[in-house]
């Protein structure tokens, strides 16, 4: 089947309902198409009657073909996905396969397996037990008309099996906490919700059970205890079983529920407000905390903070200047934002910027180093009656958001990509995100009042912050080119590694983690669905499936789409041209290269595909997202200048295509 013209709601891909399609003209509004019989069919609207095919063109009937050329063109159209079944890719056969008999022109098929023991002659798949291993098989087709034949053949790997009795306590060892901790980076500090999939590794099924369903609940959701309350100790059991087979994990997941914490704002000091003594038609200037202390609090030791007078704040949105206060160890960057959102709220007249040292006996997070000093900050709404509002407490004076800038000394530090700065409310520390800038040796972090540590965003609310490397590096990466690459994303919490310590860079990505790494990039990147989005929903995937949640929001900000008959295959791998259009859209959602957008090239003009040995094998419905994604220099050409754009994407491959999209937004 061929198919042109617009495709941005999937014309291309046809109409429900119309079958042997040979052709598409896809219209935005309509489109038409030729069935092999010769019929000509027509979708979509017809405000000016369109859809009304004139009188005599289905009377059309396809040349007649001779017996040999009935073969040949069965045989070219023969391919793996006419007999595929449930399966996805022929190197990884699982299930029967659905064999025709016959082809499209009058011709007769006969299948003819190398290996019946695994793959009869009917399709009927039977795969080897774990000894024996994955089992290469080749399946002949034999198709013939009249007097002409030929072959097709097809080379299948039939998947090796697990007994149930094997991927029982195969699945148990698997599961551990990183596959269940969702936010959390310590069992012994729960403070958002678990990930608790009900589907285990080798087709095994889970079912969960807390000793205390009220603080978590048997699908993950963590309620915790009151402040003032102490923590809770809830231990989780873990049932696994596939077919008859089951077992019981007991005592793997102790977990610590903490409590929340109260915080209460520092009492105001006595104080005569009055605007502070800065130029506010220079942008960025710094002032010491120190000296705006001396201007504005007479005991600056005891207190260790700043007033930021209403005036000020009316200057500085006037203006539209930013002021940066800072110490020795933070700094406040109070922007016109910042100020036109606190003045357009009327409980507030200031701001208060307070910064107290931190206790150095607190653990780090897992897998880093500390590389700044600890301090507690806490940002405050002053009312006009002189009460507080803390951020991240009280959201609507800090609507659009603060920004704290850390310096570190970069003699301490290995990779600055790898910093990240952490907050925590005195029990567990939280990735609060972190953009590195090297020639100031800075890293700015941007608060939201709204999200409660989601990676890349920022933690809500005063708390402990420092800076920390993340250090974890994977056992199989340590001479792989994809290493600094995978590295920085794994700093960010946008990969993960595999049980074991290893990242597996070779092995080709599925796309439910692609659906799990798209929604780890928007979460990072602050990207928003339209108010009307709707939800994203597929016949192949449950809600209770690990990566259900990821393909909702990839879906909803239109990063991912399934096949024309509802599914997604979560199972199935990415091709390299299927990469870049999802390369492309997000471009778009970042807001990246609108204006140099490639176009369709002309007389007179190259291709930027054809500068690449394969570049004319990328499909129609692609060649503008690959132009666009090697235009940006997101795709790169493999050894011999090959695209190769049907080849499965692999797992290191995807996080160097990550890597360059994000330091293309300035996200890293």
């Amino acid at each position: 089947m061929v198919g042109w013209g617009k495709d941005e709601y999937g014309q291309i891909s046809g109409a429900a309902g119309f079958s042997d399609l040979v052709a598409i003209s896809a219209g935005l509004h309509f489109s038409t198409g030729l069935r092999r019989d010769g019929t000509v069919v027509a979708w979509g609207d017809n405000l000016r009657n369109q859809l009304a095919v004139p009188e005599g063109l289905n009377l059309l009937t396809p040349p007649e073909l001779s017996d040999s050329q009935a073969v040949a063109a069965d045989k070219a159209a023969l391919d793996f996905d006419d007999f595929r079944g449930t399966n996805t890719e022929q190197n990884a056969v699982t299930s029967n396969l659905a064999l025709p008999g016959s082809g499209s022109n009058g011709t007769m098929v006969v299948w003819t397996s190398s290996d019946d023991a695994y793959v009869s002659n009917a399709g009927a798949v039977t795969r080897p037990s774990l000894a024996a291993g994955d089992q290469t098989v080749t399946l002949t087709a034999t198709i013939s008309k009249g007097d002409a034949s030929d072959t097709k053949v097809f080379t299948l790997v039939v998947k090796a099996q697990m007994t149930d009795g094997e991927a029982v306590p195969a699945a148990a060892a698997a599961l551990t906490f990183d596959k269940i901790r969702g936010t959390n980076t310590s069992p012994d500090a729960i403070t958002g919700n678990l990930v608790l999939s009900s589907a285990g590794e080798h087709g095994t099924t889970i079912t969960w059970n807390s000793s205390d369903p009220g603080t978590i609940s048997n699908t993950g959701v963590v309620t915790r205890p009151a402040a003032g309350q102490p923590d809770a100790s809830v231990t989780l059991a873990a049932t696994i079983r596939k077919g008859t087979e089951s077992t019981t994990i007991h005592d793997r997941f102790a977990l610590t529920v903490k409590a929340h914490i109260v915080i209460t704002p520092p009492p105001p000091e006595p104080v005569e407000e009055k605007p502070f003594n800065f130029v506010i038609n220079e942008l960025d200037i710094r002032h010491t905390l120190g000296e705006l202390c001396r201007r504005q609090v007479p005991d600056f030791q005891a207190g260790s903070g700043i007033i930021i007078s209403n005036r000020a704040l009316m200057g500085l949105k006037k203006q539209a200047k930013s002021i940066e206060i800072a110490t020795s160890q933070v700094s406040l960057v109070v922007t016109p934002e910042l100020a036109g959102s606190l003045l357009g709220n009327e409980s507030a007249g200031s701001m208060v910027f307070v910064v107290t040292s931190a206790s150095d006996g607190l653990e780090g997070p897992p897998y880093t180093s500390q590389v700044g000093a600890a301090v507690n900050i806490g940002i405050y709404a002053r009312s006009r009656d002189d009460s507080f509002y803390a951020f991240g407490q009280d959201a609507e004076p800090f609507r659009d958001g603060v920004s704290l800038r850390f310096p570190y000394d970069p003699d301490t530090v290995t990779n600055p990509l790898r910093l990240g700065v952490y907050v925590s409310d005195g029990g567990t520390w939280q990735y609060a995100g972190g953009k590195v800038d090297a020639d100031s040796n800075t890293i700015t972090v941007r608060l939201r009042p709204d999200v409660q540590g989601a990676a890349g965003q920022g933690h809500a609310g005063p708390g402990i912050y420092s800076v920390f490397e993340f250090t974890r590096t994977f056992q199989d990466l340590s001479v792989h080119w994809s290493r600094d690459d995978v590295d920085v994303l794994a700093s960010r919490y946008i990969v993960s590694g595999m049980p074991g310590g290893t990242y597996e860079p070779e092995r080709n990505l599925k796309r439910g983690e692609l659906a799990e790494l798209l929604a780890k990039i928007a979460v990072f990147g602050d990207m928003k669905a339209e108010p009307d989005a709707l939800d994203c929903t597929f016949t192949d995937v449950s809600p209770e499936d690990w990566h259900a949640g990821s393909m909702v929001l990839a879906g909803r900000l239109k990063l991912i789409s399934g096949y024309p008959d509802g599914t997604y295959r979560p199972e199935g791998l990415l091709t390299r041209e299927e990469i870049g259009a999802i390369v492309t859209r997000l471009l778009d959602a970042l807001g990246i290269g609108a204006e140099e957008d490639p176009v369709e090239p002309g007389e007179g003009s190259s291709d930027l595909l054809d500068n690449f040995t394969d570049g004319k094998d990328v499909s129609g419905w692609a060649r503008d997202y690959m132009r666009r994604a090697v235009q940006q220099g997101i795709l790169k050409g493999l050894p011999g200048e090959e695209l190769r754009p049907q080849s499965p994407v692999t797992r290191s491959q995807a996080a160097a295509i990550i890597r360059r999209i994000l330091e293309k937004a300035g996200r890293l």
